[in-house]
Parts: structure tokens; C-alpha cells; sequence
């Protein structure tokens, strides 16, 4: 792979997420709402931005797609330390939010046991799930976390997970920027 696949803008983007996770993770524990809150937008608009302008300036590679599901991975699931920011939301809807995280922690396994490689897609429903979780998280740390945003976010979390487990049992071999299990590109 030339070294332009792994050195380019998406990338470093990418990088900087990875980076900035422990962080993301340690301000959460922390209760410090204000830079949690501020780590986590950059870490979503950079979730965005990095897969826009790969696309944009044609430096799309194999490389960065999993550079930026890691990152994902690094990132997104720091919003369970909403639990020690918002405690007693956290309390009242203990069940769901335990019960997603641990669903998205068996996906991962179930992901690398039936394909021998890490979660690599970014479905549609993937993204839409990320925005969900993202406006959540925002808005719960802005003002308080709120019910309904819970269980939307979760619906499309588990429709996202639904298709990731469709798609690695039904498609051997997938294209990474698949938008859905109902279409292929070509």
C-alpha cells in the first residue's frame, strides 16, 4: 500500500478521534461535563468530516475505513459514562442503556468471529444510529438527557445492529461503503 493510503487528510482526521478518546473516556468519568461535552462534538462533526472528505478529495482507502471504524469504537461508546455525569437518569433507565451497550460489545465479537475481522462497515443505518446517539448525548449534556431521544436512539441501534448481522451472515464479501444489505455497488 503506498504510503499516501495511510498519510493523507481523512486519515489524520481519523487519527486525531483515536487520539482524543482516552480523553473523551477520562472527562466523562471525571464529571467534567464542559470538556466531555466539547471532546465529543469535535469527535462527532470529525466523524463526519473525515468520510466526506475522503470522498471529496478521492483519498478513500481500505486503510481509512478501518482507521475510522476504530476510532468509532474508541469514541462512541464513552457515552456510557453519561451514567456518572446524569446519575440519576442513568438509574432510571439502567436496563436499556446496559442492555445496548452490551449488545454492541456482542455485535463487535460476533462480527470478528464470522468474518475474522473487526466491524468494517458504514451502513446507512450505522450513520443514522451515530446521529441519533450523537444528538443525545448533546442535548442530554446541554440540558438533560431526555426519554424519547433514548428509545429513538436506541431503535436505530438496534436496526443498525440487525443489518450488520444480516449483512455478515448473508454477504460473504461486502464493499466497507455499502449504504444498505439492499444494495451493492458496483
Amino acid at each position: 500500500m503506498p504510503v499516501t493510503a495511510f498519510f493523507n487528510v481523512p486519515n489524520g482526521i481519523s487519527i486525531a478521534r483515536l487520539l482524543i478518546a482516552p480523553f473523551l473516556w477520562a472527562s466523562g468519568l471525571l464529571a467534567l461535563d464542559g470538556v466531555y461535552l466539547a471532546l465529543f462534538l469535535i469527535a462527532g462533526v470529525s466523524d463526519a468530516l473525515d468520510g466526506f472528505l475522503a470522498r471529496a478529495l478521492n483519498q478513500r482507502t481500505e486503510f481509512g475505513a478501518r482507521l475510522d471504524i476504530w476510532a468509532d469504537v474508541a469514541a462512541y461508546p464513552s457515552a456510557i459514562t453519561l451514567a456518572r455525569m446524569r446519575p440519576q437518569f442513568f438509574q432510571d433507565y439502567f436496563t436499556p442503556i446496559v442492555g445496548l451497550f452490551a449488545t454492541y460489545l456482542i455485535l463487535l465479537a460476533f462480527v470478528r468471529w464470522r468474518t475474522g475481522e473487526f466491524l468494517r462497515s458504514h451502513l446507512w443505518s450505522q450513520k443514522a444510529s451515530a446521529a441519533a446517539l450523537f444528538v443525545f448525548i448533546v442535548h442530554g449534556l446541554l440540558t438533560s438527557p431526555s426519554a424519547p431521544l433514548l428509545w429513538i436512539t436506541a431503535g436505530l441501534l438496534l436496526l443498525s445492529f440487525a443489518e450488520i448481522v444480516l449483512l455478515v451472515t448473508l454477504v460473504p464479501s461486502f464493499d466497507s461503503d455499502q449504504p444498505t444489505i439492499l444494495t451493492r455497488r458496483s
